[in-house]
């Protein structure tokens, strides 16, 4: 079986979110899955655009598939994959989000991680609009749905009226390399530390700031925390990468300036950072 992966989510604009990641170590899965097994893969790129599949090395039975609509990223969403697909003569499509038009000859499973443009919104409307659409489209016309929670497949069933059966629900894992109660290492540590101006205890929230992660009341209950326990001295440290529409929960973290606490904005924290 020939299947083709669809790599816009690894566009570099989305490198600190979440499925970049579930793409990226997917990637590294289905490598060792061509090495060993009958299937093949071919990972769509395109070296004119910002995506970082032009990072991937092919290996045995892990193909390379050049596109030049992959630089076009509506036109890719809508109408490019399923080409590209069906140029690389793939028996079936993988799309690791919900951003995509399934359509044509080669059959598409997706994953839909949840249905936040229906129920949470955060984009503005024309963004918002887009997802609906794609979302519709994904839910309807993929031939198979994968997500990553019961909650997700419930939604998916009461909202869409998606058959229980056309839908597999797969948890996602985590690298125990990152995730893990290994100690690190107490120079860097503090080096890091000393960096951010993070000096106390701290509460720690890693993720995009953006409105679906509810960061605005996340601040608030810090604050009443300290408001309401005056033993405790700690701070709050939001790490990731500003995102869209922040601009509030950057004003809440900065209102508080004679309160007790420092709510702490570190930016992009890399792998190699032991804080998180």
């Amino acid at each position: 079986m020939r299947i083709a992966f669809d790599s816009w989510v690894l566009s570099n604009r989305l490198r600190y979110q979440g499925t970049y990641v579930y793409a990226q170590n997917l990637i590294a899965q289905f490598r060792k899955i061509a090495a060993r097994e009958d299937s093949n893969f071919c990972l769509f790129t395109c070296p004119g655009a910002g995506n970082d599949a032009n990072t991937i090395a092919g290996a045995s039975g892990f193909e390379l598939f050049p596109s030049r609509w992959l630089g076009r990223d509506r036109m890719w969403r809508f109408v490019g994959a399923n080409l590209a697909a069906s140029r690389a003569c793939a028996d079936v499509m993988f799309s690791p989000t919900s951003n995509i038009f399934p359509w044509g000859g080669v059959p598409v499973v997706c994953t839909i991680h949840d249905v936040t443009p229906v129920v949470m919104p955060s984009h503005a409307r024309g963004v918002t609009m887009v997802l609906r659409t794609l979302l519709a489209a994904a839910t309807k016309l993929s031939c198979g749905i994968i997500t990553v929670s019961e909650r997700s497949r419930d939604d998916l069933v009461e909202r869409y009226g998606v058959p229980k059966q056309k839908i597999s629900v797969v948890y996602n894992g985590y690298d125990r390399t990152v995730f893990n109660e290994t100690p690190p290492d107490a120079a860097r540590l503090k080096a890091l530390q000393q960096r951010l101006g993070v000096t106390r205890p701290y509460l720690f929230h890693h993720g995009v700031i953006q409105p679906r992660k509810n960061l605005k009341r996340l601040i608030e209950a810090y604050r009443l925390l300290l408001a309401r326990n005056h033993d405790l001295d700690m701070d709050l440290v939001l790490a990731g990468p500003l995102g869209w529409e922040y601009g509030e929960i950057v004003g809440a973290a900065s209102d508080g300036a004679n309160a007790r606490g420092r709510v702490a904005l570190t930016g992009v924290l890399e792998a190699q950072d032991p804080l998180r």
